[in-house]
């Protein structure tokens, strides 16, 4: 499976792997909620899709990372709804299948920068 074809497949799955549950479960090793995984995969693509969007309308190639704990901190994903969050998979996943395709048709490689004299990586 490719990763458009994984996106797709997330967007559809994630409905039915959280019908009918709160969201609040968690695993006991795990930090986040179910809703909270889901939140950070529709936070994920969406981030990414900014960032391709960004590379091929005017030319923004670099990218800072983003902690994904501070990010769940700020937008309180273990207290996120379910309906919330399956708005957002779905939402994030569109733009994500929106963005990739023009960024490879536009051959986008972006070089996500760690910090100040670092060598950028590419993604």
């Amino acid at each position: 499976m490719n990763v458009l074809g994984a996106v797709l497949k997330a967007k559809y799955d994630y409905p039915n792997l959280l019908a009918l549950r709160a969201g609040t479960e968690r695993h006991p090793d795990l930090s986040w909620t179910a809703a909270g995984y889901a939140a950070h995969l529709a936070d994920t693509l969406r981030l990414w899709s900014e960032r391709l969007v960004g590379a091929y309308v005017s030319g923004v190639v670099d990218v800072v990372p983003c902690d994904p704990d501070l990010l769940a901190q700020v937008r309180g994903y273990n207290q996120m709804s379910v309906g919330a969050v399956l708005w957002s998979v779905e939402e994030a996943a569109n733009s994500w299948i929106e963005a990739a395709p023009e960024a490879i048709k536009n051959n986008v490689v972006l070089r996500v920068v760690t910090g100040p004299g670092d060598s950028p990586r590419r993604w």
